[in-house]
């Protein structure tokens, strides 16, 4: 497989977990985006958002401006101060607009350099984050299960 049709692979699997992310966020009621019970589906989905934007920002840990987009930790804010569900669903539109243009310049079968935790290449990057967003999309779809809803379609 060259590396066009590597990223191909890669844009269309993102594409369709971010669909499936963004129809989570819709299926939510607004009285528990931010909270439900112990789980914060506001705070999981921006959290997906995030972590994409961090792997194809090429910067560490350190330097990334965590929080930037609404101010917030999305793991220690409090709960009231996590942002709405259409924020969220912009960021992650954003982000999906984000990635592809990251993605077609880059080669997948470069070494990774920048975050070596991920794999040996920048495919094995993507897999990662990938690997990720389908986590917290388990969590999101398991919160729903949990109030009565249905999680998104798998496509």
């Amino acid at each position: 497989m060259g590396d066009r049709e590597a990223k191909e692979a890669v844009r269309e699997q993102f594409r369709r977990s971010l669909a499936m992310v963004r129809n989570a966020v819709e299926s939510f009621p607004t009285a528990h985006w931010r909270q439900t019970g112990t789980f914060r589906p506001a705070g999981a989905a921006l959290h997906i958002a995030e972590t994409i934007e961090f792997y194809i920002s090429g910067r560490s840990v350190q330097s990334f401006p965590w929080g930037r987009r609404f101010g917030v930790d999305w793991e220690g804010a409090p709960a009231a101060s996590l942002p709405d569900k259409a924020s969220v669903e912009v960021y992650l539109s954003d982000v999906e607009q984000q990635f592809d243009r990251w993605l077609e310049n880059t080669n997948v079968y470069s070494p990774e350099q920048t975050y070596p935790w991920t794999g040996s290449t920048i495919l094995e990057r993507c897999l990662y984050v990938l690997r990720n967003t389908q986590h917290h999309l388990g969590e999101l779809s398991l919160a729903l299960k949990e109030l009565g809803k249905e999680p998104p379609d798998w496509h």
